[in-house]
This record gives C-alpha cells, structure tokens and sequence, in this order.
C-alpha cells in the first residue's frame, strides 16, 4: 500500500511539473545563440547571443533588502555608461523602494517622465539637447519671499559677452559641438551677479544660470525706457518753446526799424546822427535762464554810453551806464520774464546797434 502512494505522488508531481513547464515555456524563449526572452513572444527578439530581453506590461526589479546600496548595474563589473544611451547606477546612489519607480514613468506613445514633481531628477548632465519647448516653474504659490529687483543697469554694464571654444581636452565632450559659442565667463559673472553662478565641486565646475538672467536684462530695459521717456518729454518741451521763439522772432521781423534817437535825449544835442565806431556784441550764453553776458567797445569820443533792455513792445525794462572804453555788462536773466527780449547800446542818446535775447525758465 505505501509503494503505491508513493507511485502515485510520482506521478501527480511528473505532472504539475509538465504543467508549470508547459507555463514556462509560453513566457520564455530561449534561443540557440543563448539569448532569452521572458514576456511577450508574439514579437521577434530583437537580441542575439547571450543577451537576455525582457517584454512586460510593467517591470519591478528591486533587492530583497530595503537598503541603499543593494541594487546596483555593472557594465564589466566597473561602473561606467551602458552602450545604447543607458545609465549605470553607482551602488549607493539610488534607493529602489523610493526613488526608481517615479525616475522614468512610460506615459502614452512617444512620451515618457523623467521624474515628477514630487519626485524630481537632481543634476542632469547632457553635452547638447534639442526640444521644441522648455518651461520653468514660476507658480505664485510655491514662490516666497518676493521682492522687485533693484536697479541692474550697472550689473548689466558691467558683464562681459564673449565668444569661445570649448576645450575638449578638459571638458569631454563632441568636438563637432565644441565651437562657436557665445556667452559670459562663469566667474565673471560671479562678481557681479552671484546667484546666477553655482559651482560643483564633484565635477570642479563652474556652471551659470543663463535663464535666470532674463529678469535682470528686463529691469535694465525697463530703466533705459523710463531714460528714454523722459528724454522724448524734454525734446517735445524743447520743440514747443522752439516753436514759440520762432513765432516771436517772425513778429519781431514785421515791426518797423527802432529810432536812432532813445527816449530821454532831445533833439539837437550836438550829434549829427552818424553812427560812431561804437560796438555791441551778442549775450553769452543766448538763450540763458540764469547769468549772461553782454560785452561791448566804445570809441574814445563817447561821453555818456548805456545798455537798454526792452520788451518786444519797446517798453524799457532795464537802462546799464557803461564806463570805460570797453567791457562787459553781466545781466542776470532769472530776474527776467521768459521771452525774448531787445538790448541796445545807446551813446550820447543814438542807438548804435541792437540785438535780441531770449530768457528761458
């Protein structure tokens, strides 16, 4: 009785065996080159010879012991870059029972998550990328702290652009990538702006924000701007009151010819109405708002010579007695109305010559 239990485990156990093989075999090829493929053998391997493949909906792999350092990739046993564009994991770098699941997420076709936001890659490493869109997150609610930029006009002015080359020998990297850049020199700029420049010491480089630079080009335009707003403000001020001096400069020119005789001095005072060598040079400066200048030469036969100051109406506002041969008479324009005004060089009661200034504010 007892061997023929034992024939009949054999035999149930002969077929769980067959059973599971059966199993085994729909989900593993081996090959005869020894490569294996485990999972979805509806497609052809794309591995030869010992190369193991591997085609599942999802793939978990991970060390029995929740330990940093228990799961690791070796490529010869030294870890160093995978061929095809894969990475190798330094042994204590990577804690699967956190971190590997959210790393590389597969999404629909074509895409694929390199981190998430709770989870996000720490430093990536790349000699060039291309993209058609690149976005920074800039959410109000995760910023504190926010203040406006002081002036950066000097910073910027003080930043050096700069075209280079690459030195491959100490920073490998594709030579056909190595030349025609343009940028700034990291620590430059760190003199200038140093929260845009990092350094990392594992690699001993310097490294510089580019993107972060923006907010301070934007506050220097911003600056010229508001220079240039008010330089467009104070041209307009200037063609308007340019304007008006031209208006009063052509009423000028349609009033008839000032007397040679000046108030205050009668007829038949012994001058014979000719003009002498007397002469009357223009204000300097013209126009002015505060001090000018009126420089004037006189003949040796003058007896008594003034300065007039009169309105464009002809009202006197102001009469000079000159002394000496020749001199200058100092006018102080902020005592005057803005507008032009006439000045003339009376001697022994005949007006010499006459001149206009302008008073501005």
């Amino acid at each position: 009785m007892k061997t023929r239990k034992t024939i009949q485990s054999i035999c149930l156990a002969s077929l769980f065996c067959l059973a599971i093989t059966d199993i085994l075999q729909a989900q593993v090829d081996v090959q005869s080159d020894g490569a294996v493929k485990i999972g979805d053998l509806s497609k052809a391997a794309h591995l030869s010879g010992s190369s193991l493949e591997v085609a599942v909906n999802k793939l978990f792999i991970y060390p029995t012991n929740n330990i940093n350092g228990a799961f690791t990739i070796y490529n010869n046993t030294v870890p160093a870059p995978v061929g095809g564009g894969g990475v190798v994991i330094t042994p204590s770098s990577v804690n699967p029972y956190t971190n590997l699941p959210t790393y590389i997420e597969p999404q629909a076709a074509g895409k694929l998550n390199l981190g998430t936001a709770a989870k996000p890659l720490g430093w990536v490493y790349v000699q060039g990328m291309t993209s058609s869109s690149q976005r920074t997150t800039s959410d109000r609610r995760v910023k504190k702290d926010i203040l406006d930029l002081p002036s950066s006009m000097a910073a910027i002015r003080a930043l050096r652009p700069v075209s280079f080359n690459y030195d491959t020998g100490k920073l490998p990297m594709d030579p056909s990538w190595a030349d025609g850049h343009a940028g700034f020199i990291a620590q430059e700029v760190q003199s200038v702006l140093p929260g845009l420049v990092s350094y990392d010491s594992a690699a001993d480089l310097y490294a510089m924000d580019y993107i972060s630079m923006i907010p301070y080009l934007t506050k220097a335009l911003q600056e010229q701007d508001s220079v240039i707003r008010q330089q467009q403000e104070l041209l307009q001020a200037y063609a308007e009151a340019l304007a008006e001096l031209s208006g009063q400069v052509s009423a000028l020119e349609a009033l008839p010819m000032m007397p040679t005789k000046a108030p205050g001095f009668p007829a038949g005072d012994g001058n014979d109405g000719t003009l002498s060598r007397c002469r009357l040079f223009q204000n300097v400066p013209n126009p002015a708002s505060q001090e000018t200048r009126i420089r004037y030469e006189l003949d040796g036969e003058t007896s008594i010579a003034r300065i007039g100051i009169y309105k464009m109406d002809g009202k006197e506002v102001s009469l000079h007695a000159l002394d000496g041969s020749q001199g200058e008479l100092i006018i102080d324009a902020g005592e005057l109305a803005p507008g032009m005004y006439l000045y003339s060089l009376i001697v022994d009661g005949q007006v010499q010559d006459t001149k206009r200034m302008v008073v501005t504010e």
